[in-house]
């Protein structure tokens, strides 16, 4: 049993066989890929005959990385290992990438909950959040009331193909909004427009009175009824409702037409994770993982700093309960 390093018809001859999303397509990957100028790499586990599991990744001068934040890094693990075989999948697989590469940064998946090995690893574990939406439930009460008003009455959706005007939205918010290089957002535009392109990408589109208010990019995962709500831009004061309409709208088209989970992609920052929970999607973990000699040095000083504080702390704790 070991890693393999293979090709792209050995990569797809394997996604035959096991479950996987697209960000395991090569094509989807192929466009990142070509984007940020990154090489693309497929890995193979075997054990005999049996495929136990399969990744994919980007690296670029000698560095694993993560070009963007729009997708989960794409790692197939054959349900029901035992740990055994489990640990020594993940060992193998980090250790290759040790060996070969100087820094590691990967966006591990939602159903990646066991990130002991990484840990033990020596890699850098930031714990994440997001939303996943079912049609199970219904949005808070606050949701429904804002619907009614007459603004928001005034508002309609349409699902379009992403076009100039629905990703500009996105990237001038990025540009002026959030103060992105140019560079940064030449890059973006173009994968935007690549995926929707190949037809990954739909645009949640919400119009007044034929102005185009706002715009949700959001990936579709066809074969596995999934979405990803990757992008949306902002609205002024006086279009207060038009973000509340379109979530709604999204989860609604998703739900009619046989999609069986959105995942609102992201609930970290405070306020965008607060307008997020009235719609009462499960608050899911995923984890970023990160790699590199120096930093993950400076990191183990720090944790073994702070326990070696806790446990005076609790000495003198101990202490003072004495007396």
């Amino acid at each position: 049993m070991s890693w393999q390093k293979v090709n792209a018809v050995q990569w797809n001859d394997a996604l035959v066989v096991i479950p996987h999303t697209i960000f395991f397509h090569e094509d989807f990957l192929n466009i990142i890929s070509l984007v940020y100028s990154a090489s693309l790499n497929f890995m193979l586990y075997r054990k005999g005959d049996e495929l136990l599991a399969a990744t994919a990744f980007f690296s670029k001068e000698n560095s694993v990385i993560t070009p963007v934040e729009f997708y989960y890094h794409p790692y197939f693990l054959k349900e029901q290992l035992i740990e055994v075989t489990y640990l020594q999948i993940h060992e193998e697989l980090l250790s290759y990438l040790k060996k070969n590469y100087s820094a590691i940064q990967l966006k591990l998946d939602v159903n990646l909950t066991d990130i002991r090995p990484f840990i033990w690893a020596g890699f850098r574990v930031d714990n994440k959040y997001t939303y996943i939406k079912n049609g199970d439930t219904e949005p808070h009460y606050g949701v429904l009331k804002k619907l009614r008003k007459q603004d928001a009455r005034e508002y309609y959706l349409k699902v379009e193909a992403p076009n100039e005007q629905s990703i500009g939205l996105n990237i001038d918010f990025h540009s002026s909004g959030l103060g992105f290089s140019k560079n940064f957002c030449s890059e973006y535009r173009s994968l935007l427009q690549r995926w929707a392109d190949a037809g990954y990408l739909k645009a949640f589109n919400v119009y007044r009175a034929q102005r185009h208010i706002c715009s949700n990019l959001t990936l579709l995962d066809m074969n596995n009824k999934k979405a990803y709500q990757i992008l949306l831009n902002n609205v002024s004061n006086e279009e207060k409702y038009a973000h509340t309409f379109l979530y709604q709208k999204v989860f609604e088209w998703c739900f009619e037409n046989g999609f069986d989970t959105v995942d609102m992609c992201g609930a970290n920052i405070q306020s965008i994770s607060k307008f997020k929970s009235y719609y009462n999607g499960t608050l899911t973990p995923y984890f970023k993982v990160s790699y590199s000699p120096y930093q993950n040095k400076a990191y183990g000083i720090a944790q073994a700093a702070a326990n070696k504080l806790f446990r005076i702390k609790n000495v003198f704790s101990f202490l003072r309960s004495k007396n």
